[in-house]
């Protein structure tokens, strides 16, 4: 994998705008029409981190992410077609929508140039092959699937898009199974459970800077505490994710002492091993995307399993 020493501001900075963007895409249902202006700007800002490092894994993974936006926008714009991606048939494609093929293009060309800085990046091999199968592509779809599943068996949207594209059902793989990121970081994850229907909302936070996560994770905790006076009957983790190493997981509810503060003696927490994630890079990590720093969630699925 090729890395270089680029602008950490620049790629942050880059990465929140792309944040609001993809949340705008995925979770409001803006549409594409009133986002150009902020696209357009999050692309240029992309471009000239790779132009002043072209080797930028995060920049390359960024303007993978904003292709992928730009299409499922253009799937929930122009063909009023369902585009949740963990479940449903195979996609009825894009072949007789050229602006459809077009954007199509955009994220297999820019998922490639992500692949070839980086062959397990893990956002980039699904982008792959949701475009490709968008675009109907199934034999070189599947492959990108099989390789994001390869890179984290855990990603429950391949899985189920390639269940759908075989037509029969996959299973569930087994806990404990190593992961290929080829970087190492840290999750913070919190989630509570919605009413009384199963439905979550959660935070998590992706870092690399063990300080860093003792220090989100006390200041949630307490903000937690305040706002809402919950008994914290709600999960709690922090995860250690290394290159070829099975994911590793402690319970913070476990070390919480007191007035709502975390004894870190209690918490036995691995160092990172391997090159850490470029700041600003955004992950697919069990299925979701996860954005450097805080990303919110909601309806969650609470599994203890991973």
């Amino acid at each position: 994998m090729t890395r270089t020493d680029g602008d950490d501001s620049a790629r942050q900075a880059a990465a929140h705008a792309l944040q609001l963007f993809w949340e705008n895409v995925n979770e409001y249902g803006v549409p594409m029409d009133e986002l150009i202006e902020e696209e357009a700007e999050i692309r240029g800002q992309y471009e000239r981190i790779l132009r002043v490092a072209p080797g930028d894994v995060a920049g390359a993974t960024g303007l993978t992410l904003l292709a992928l936006g730009k299409l499922r926008a253009h799937i929930g714009d122009e063909l009023d077609e369902e585009h949740q991606e963990d479940y449903g048939s195979p996609f009825a494609g894009l072949r007789s929508d050229e602006a459809g093929h077009a954007l199509a293009g955009a994220v297999v060309r820019d998922a490639r140039r992500a692949l070839d800085l980086d062959p397990a990046n893990a956002l980039a091999a699904f982008a792959l092959g949701y475009a490709l199968e968008w675009a109907g592509d199934t034999g070189a779809a599947l492959t990108a699937y099989r390789d994001a599943l390869r890179i984290d068996p855990y990603d429950s949207a391949a899985l189920a898009r390639l269940s759908a594209l075989e037509g029969g059902e996959r299973a569930h793989p087994e806990a404990g199974l190593p992961l290929h990121h080829s970087s190492g970081f840290y999750t913070l994850e919190m989630t509570h459970l919605v009413g009384h229907s199963g439905s979550t909302n959660g935070w998590a936070w992706l870092l690399t800077d063990l300080t860093e996560v003792k220090e989100f994770a006390e200041e949630h905790l307490q903000a937690w505490e305040r706002e809402r006076g919950a008994s914290l009957e709600e999960q709690f983790w922090l995860s250690v994710y290394r290159p070829a190493h099975p994911a590793q997981h402690v319970d913070l509810r476990e070390a919480i002492r007191g007035a709502r503060t975390i004894d870190w003696s209690l918490t036995p927490i691995p160092a990172l091993t391997g090159p850490p994630l470029p700041a600003g890079q955004p992950i697919r990590l069990n299925g979701e995307v996860l954005f450097y720093g805080e990303t919110a969630f909601t309806d969650l699925p609470m599994d203890d399993d991973w």
